[in-house]
């Protein structure tokens, strides 16, 4: 009975994940139509690692870029998350561990670049144990690629996984403490371990991941806006410059879409563009300050 209702409990939350975080597998400027013409045949892809060396559990954040490298718009397929082809120096290959197609076909046009961005283990790698839908590479070395379609594949590009050590082996261990309390349902003290890891461990790599992984839990499990709200802003005034707090700065919009405090939204996000000015950071809140003009905060 107990294990019915963690798998049950376990299935819930995988599928709250995956909806939570397949955001970034819309494809930012993309467009589907039902007269879609042809298929774009002169595409090149791109995989941009932004480290090449990461500690053991640490996210590995990805991005990939398909640009129209020919004279007339088409559409295509982009297999986003089931692209990777990921394998270690001893042959070891690692799939996505979830399969879903996708949306529909994208068009693009003559010149453009469409991107998209996750953390490659959110999909692939180990499970931590066969209760629990978290992955880890193991330490090692390897090799990835993206692979858009039959014909068209990203550059390999190498990165390599080692041991965390000293302060780190101790922020990890609190994010794995952390994984196998919201196992248990015990949601309050997981996000006790993660505010230790931040309090104890706030220059460690694993610190930014720490408050995205709390703000997610404040949000789909305790359903408390304010603290989600404080969290995000905790993520992207600490960690700016961190793809985790790039990756949340949409769902901290949305937190003050939900508070209908259009005023406050707008002035943080010119801030961050002032503060930040050519950074990643700035770009996206200019991205999200064209997107609220759109939204309804009354």
């Amino acid at each position: 009975m107990f294990n019915q209702r963690i798998s049950k409990f376990m299935f819930i939350s995988t599928f709250l994940l995956v909806c939570f975080n397949l955001s970034f597998a819309v494809i930012k400027g993309s467009a589907v139509r039902r007269d879609l013409g042809k298929p774009a045949t002169d595409l090149e892809a791109k995989l941009i690692l932004y480290k090449d060396q990461y500690l053991l559990r640490e996210p590995i954040w990805i991005k990939i870029t398909v640009t129209n490298k020919g004279e007339d718009e088409g559409w295509f397929y982009f297999a986003r998350v089931t692209g990777f082809k990921i394998k270690d120096s001893k042959g070891e290959v690692y799939p996505c561990h979830v399969s879903f197609s996708t949306s529909g076909a994208t068009v693009i046009k003559p010149g453009e670049t469409l991107e998209d961005e996750t953390n490659l283990l959110l999909w692939y790698g180990l499970p931590e144990n066969k209760f629990n839908f978290r992955r880890y590479l193991p330490p090692g070395e390897y090799t990835i690629y993206h692979q858009l379609n039959e014909n068209i594949k990203s550059k390999v590009r190498h990165f390599e996984i080692v041991q965390p050590k000293s302060d780190e082996l101790k922020a990890m261990k609190l994010l794995k403490d952390s994984y196998n309390l919201v196992i248990e349902k015990k949601t309050n003290d997981a996000i006790d371990k993660l505010h230790q890891l931040i309090t104890k461990f706030p220059q460690s790599v694993y610190a930014p991941h720490a408050l995205w992984e709390m703000a997610g839990k404040y949000r789909i499990f305790i359903k408390d806006i304010q603290k989600t709200k404080e969290t995000y802003h905790k993520l992207v005034d600490n960690y700016p410059h961190s793809r985790e707090a790039i990756d949340a700065l949409s769902d901290l919009v949305n937190s003050y879409i939900a508070q209908k405090d259009q005023a406050s939204c707008v002035s943080y996000l010119n801030n961050l563009i002032e503060k930040h000015p050519n950074k990643d950071i700035a770009r996206e809140a200019e991205k999200q300050l064209e997107k609220i003009k759109e939204k309804e905060f009354k």
